[in-house]
């Protein structure tokens, strides 16, 4: 059947042809008041600092936030160091948190860091 043949049927919702338009009041118009737009900075030739996003300092402000927000939060997933932590977090976004727990021992015997994960 060929598309335009069939009249369209009215929506569910009511809002389909023929159906009753409410009309909303004007709106006031509020007076506009003239002001003087805001002057920009003058550009100079030398940036006075640039962001860095992992400058110690602010590394410090995020943890110490995070620590605020999260006094006692603590890691589902066993790990002896950082690389451990890495691959079972990839891990763990595949499976759950359990299934990782019980692979990653058999993982990390085999592969006990990146130079053995080169050779593999």
């Amino acid at each position: 059947m060929t598309r335009g043949i069939v009249p369209r049927q009215p929506s569910r919702t009511g809002r389909h042809e023929g159906a009753r338009r409410v009309t909303a009041a004007p709106l006031k118009k509020t007076p506009v008041l003239k002001t003087k737009p805001a002057s920009r900075p003058k550009r100079t030739a030398k940036r006075a600092s640039a962001y860095e996003p992992l400058a110690p300092a602010r590394v410090r402000q995020i943890i110490a936030g995070l620590d605020r927000l999260y006094p006692n939060a603590t890691c589902a997933l066993t790990h002896r160091n950082a690389w451990e932590l890495l691959v079972a977090t990839i891990l763990s976004a595949q499976c759950t948190d359990v299934r990782v727990n019980l692979v990653t021992p058999m993982l990390f015997e085999k592969i006990p860091d990146r130079a053995g994960l080169r050779r593999a």
